[in-house]
This record gives C-alpha cells, sequence and structure tokens, in this order.
C-alpha cells in the first residue's frame, strides 16, 4: 500500500464511512497485521533457532492455534446449552406453579 494516506487530524469529524476515514482505518489495521504476522515469524524464527524449519513450525502453531480455537468453541457452546437447559427447567417450574391457580 503506497497511496498516501491523510493525518489522523485530517479525518477528525469525518463520519464513520467517509473513504478517507475508511482508507485510513484499513491502513492502521492492515499495519497491525503486518506487524503481528512479523512478529510471530520472529517469536518462531527464535524459538526453532537459524537452522529450523520456519515453515514447519508455523504450520504446528497454526495447527495448535486451531487446536485451542475449536476448545474455547467448545467450551463455550457447553456454557451456552447449559444456560438453556436451566432457563427450560425454571420455565418447566414456573409453568408447574402456576398451573395450580
Amino acid at each position: 500500500m503506497n497511496e498516501k494516506l491523510p493525518l489522523k487530524n485530517q479525518i477528525d469529524g469525518l463520519p464513520a464511512q467517509h473513504p478517507r476515514r475508511t482508507a485510513y482505518n484499513f491502513a492502521r489495521w492492515r499495519e497491525a497485521m503486518e506487524l503481528s504476522h512479523a512478529m510471530l515469524m520472529a517469536g518462531l524464527r527464535h524459538k526453532i533457532g537459524p537452522e529450523g524449519d520456519l515453515r514447519s513450525a508455523y504450520h504446528q502453531w497454526n495447527a495448535e492455534r486451531r487446536q485451542r480455537k475449536l476448545a474455547a468453541y467448545e467450551r463455550a457452546a457447553e456454557r451456552y446449552f447449559q444456560r438453556i437447559k436451566t432457563m427450560n427447567l425454571e420455565e418447566e417450574k414456573h409453568d408447574a406453579t402456576d398451573s395450580g391457580d
């Protein structure tokens, strides 16, 4: 991305969907992603050393990251369904006490 971006003070006050604000925000996001990737690669390179296989290390890291993410989704689903079950039991209990009127 080589185009000149507006300075922060030039976009202050512009509506959220203004093209210059959008371009500015996208450029900042892209810069953050590129820096994050560079830091990840530097960390992996440090971990495996100069002779290590960086591509393999990245694939291993990504597989572990996906496993952690999947486990987090599974835990969230378990909490969600437990909450639904609890709500249904409370509703049934409420309905049972209301039917005695």
